[in-house]
């Protein structure tokens, strides 16, 4: 995943850009979310159908940036 500063126009922060490898890294797309029987899948997945779930995987991502050592 390649990060970087984003900003509405104003040069406010000093960019940043830094790339974060993953093994796997799985965005899914579909009408029902289908689980499989798999245990956890409802607990620690979190199925995209409306806005405010985007908005809970962006708060999830920033959170575990900002806990992790990357710069």
């Amino acid at each position: 995943v390649h990060c970087e500063t984003v900003t509405d126009g104003e040069q406010t922060i000093d960019p940043w850009k830094f790339s974060v490898s993953y093994d796997k890294l799985v965005i899914a797309l579909g009408s029902h979310p289908a689980t499989f029987g798999i245990q956890g899948v409802n607990e620690h997945a979190i199925f995209l159908r409306e806005v405010h779930h985007a908005q809970e995987i962006r708060r999830k991502l920033l959170l575990n940036l900002m806990l992790s050592e990357v710069p």
